[in-house]
């Protein structure tokens, strides 16, 4: 019997688990039946979810702090959902100003974590117990390793281009009569 993989979830079935579609070169949705239905049932907010999350070239996945067993981030600022199906990524959202963030749930209560925070945690040591996390290229949304650092709120205000960015911000017109 002829099989397909669906590109959803990533599942070889067979042809009798597609819809027909004559507008696709093989004669048959890219989707499966299920996932189909699934993406309809949720207004195509389905979530991704495969066996085995593909890794990125030098990444690296290590455990979520307080979130064991449960979650984890990648060097590269993914985070991934551990399921007894498998795992799945999980959607990154954009927050105020810029900062990358996302939605973890435990026992029921969900917590909104910025993403480079989960990174700086997981990856990068800070024996001195600074608070804040700088974006060494000033780009809130590169939450690689190599791009973030821990520091004191002094350093992370006077870093790079802060100042004057916030003195535009703050700049105003003045009018002469």
């Amino acid at each position: 019997m002829k099989t397909k993989i669906c590109s959803h979830c990533k599942i070889e079935k067979t042809i009798t688990d597609f819809y027909k579609d004559n507008s696709k070169k093989d004669g048959y949705s890219y989707n499966c039946k299920r996932c189909q239905n699934s993406n309809r049932s949720r207004n195509s907010k389905a979530k991704h979810i495969t066996n085995k999350v593909e890794c990125l070239e030098n990444e690296i996945w290590k455990e979520v702090e307080g979130y064991e067993g449960i979650y984890q981030v990648s060097s590269l600022g993914r985070i991934k959902r551990k399921l007894e199906s498998g795992e799945m990524l999980i959607k990154i959202s954009d927050a105020a100003h810029g900062y990358k963030r996302v939605s973890l749930k435990q026992d029921g209560k969900l917590k909104t974590c910025s993403v480079h925070r989960l990174v700086a945690q997981a990856f990068i040591p800070n024996p001195n117990n600074l608070q804040e996390v700088n974006h060494k290229d000033e780009d809130k949304t590169n939450n690689k390793i190599s791009n973030l650092e821990w520091c004191d709120r002094k350093y992370n205000m006077n870093y790079g281009t802060g100042k004057q960015r916030m003195g535009l911000k703050m700049r105003k017109k003045v009018y002469q009569y």
